[in-house]
């Protein structure tokens, strides 16, 4: 696991410093800013032993966001670093808050879940009982540690975050355009991977111990199974659209999106 772990963050590297080269390449040093983030995120996201919010679905949202990124440079002809980092931080940082002990106010079994509140984890759940908090520790890591990164924009990255769980409804007045397209990476990213059928059931696992099924009003794993493709027809779709549009411009967005649908 952790051998497929290094190459999946190698080859995700590769993809991103040729994104740079082709795209970026009068700014040496952004190059070397992102690729940082990306293994600050990736050694993270090693510490998380959820099932679902884990290094390899993080590494997953992180490349359709890289798929993104180029989709719009070529369409649009040009390229835009300040959404380049904005658009990549978010997925990149999206999941950090799952991880138990991620922020220094955590001290187990208390951990932080909104600024000066605090929920006790016991020790036998797995850092998934964290599920329904994780998208607001992820944007306190953000503020607490991608300022000396020099990244632009926190503001922008932290409200992104906050409305990346795609098992919230969230209000249109809330969101950011970085947050849509945060969130329909982290949508995308779910299902267009090759190995679907178990990431349903690692869903299923770890949203009945984050207490949060009556999200999806699907409370047993066979009507789960049955039912998550619906649910996708019915709540996420219509959201991830425009980012879809963006993506077929790409070879590798393309396979994604053929992919999204063949699950579908």
């Amino acid at each position: 696991m952790f051998r497929f772990a290094n190459i999946q963050s190698d080859n995700f590297i590769n993809d991103l410093e040729l994104l740079c080269d082709n795209h970026f390449q009068p700014n040496a040093f952004l190059k070397q800013r992102m690729k940082s983030l990306s293994l600050m995120s990736f050694a993270a996201m090693t510490n998380s032993d959820s099932l679902f919010l884990s290094l390899d679905y993080t590494i997953r949202c992180a490349s359709v966001a890289l798929d993104f990124v180029k989709g719009l440079a070529i369409r649009d002809g040009r390229a835009d670093e300040e959404k380049f980092q904005n658009i990549l931080c978010s997925s990149l940082f999206a999941h950090v808050g799952i991880i138990r002990g991620i922020l220094p106010e955590d001290h187990d079994p208390s951990f932080l879940i909104s600024p000066q509140k605090m929920k006790e984890i016991p020790n036998s759940e797995t850092d998934s009982a964290l599920w329904r908090y994780y998208a607001e520790r992820s944007a306190l890591y953000v503020e607490q540690n991608l300022s000396q990164h020099k990244t632009s924009n926190l503001d922008v990255i932290e409200r992104a975050i906050r409305n990346t769980d795609f098992t919230k409804r969230v209000n249109d007045s809330e969101i950011n355009d970085v947050g849509r397209i945060t969130r329909a990476c982290q949508i995308i990213a779910l299902f267009s991977s090759s190995d679907f059928n178990s990431h349903i059931v690692k869903i299923y696992l770890s949203a009945k111990e984050g207490n949060i099924l009556n999200r999806f009003r699907l409370y047993e794993l066979e009507d789960f199974r049955n039912g998550f493709k619906q649910y996708f027809w019915d709540h996420l779709f219509s959201g991830i659209s425009d980012t879809i549009s963006v993506l077929e411009v790409t070879d590798s967005g393309f396979q994604k999106i053929a992919k999204l649908y063949t699950r579908l």
